[in-house]
């Protein structure tokens, strides 16, 4: 499915529901950017904004969707799209080991494993393993709600221009 941010804000669309867990402890998605997703750096009074947008994931809290969760981050930074494995525990920010350059109009998978006491996410690009990454955390012992994490861009300025990408929650 295309989702979409418009200029001036942060959220996409059409917005991603609820979803129920049932015991679920494996999701999978398969994301592409587009091209749009390629935009300009915000500089504000000489301050340079580079943090990260959320572009898929999984949240442990409903009406916090940013906390206590793991998703995948990105980026542009320098005219280049970069990823990173991206959790928040207690709210505070874990971010993977590296952050890896991907291409516009390629897809990569982002696999996202709720274990007994940590959660892993693994992002691949066709074979090749790009990022593995885990926390050792027991995420709210094993809730019947997830709810999984709309692309979004920023924390704390909105899309410059528009922005899509393609995700499938596989």
């Amino acid at each position: 499915m295309l989702y979409t941010i418009n200029k001036g804000s942060n959220k996409s669309f059409p917005l991603v529901p609820v979803f129920s867990n049932l015991g679920q402890r494996n999701f999978e998605f398969e994301i592409t950017f587009n091209e749009d997703c390629l935009y300009p750096q915000q500089i504000i009074n000489g301050v340079v904004y580079d943090g990260y947008n959320k572009a898929c994931g999984i949240a442990f809290r409903l009406f916090k969707p940013n906390q206590d969760a793991a998703m995948l981050g990105w980026r542009c930074y320098n005219g280049k799209l970069y990823v990173v494995p991206y959790f928040n525990v207690d709210g505070k920010n874990i971010y993977g080991t590296k952050e890896t350059e991907v291409q516009v109009d390629s897809s990569i998978m982002v696999k996202i494993d709720v274990l007994d006491t940590e959660v892993m996410i693994l992002i691949k690009h066709k074979d090749d393993i790009l990022e593995q990454t885990q926390v050792f955390r027991k995420m709210f012992g094993f809730l019947k709600i997830v709810h999984l994490i709309n692309f979004w861009f920023g924390g704390q300025l909105p899309a410059n221009q528009n922005v899509s990408a393609e995700i499938i929650c596989l």
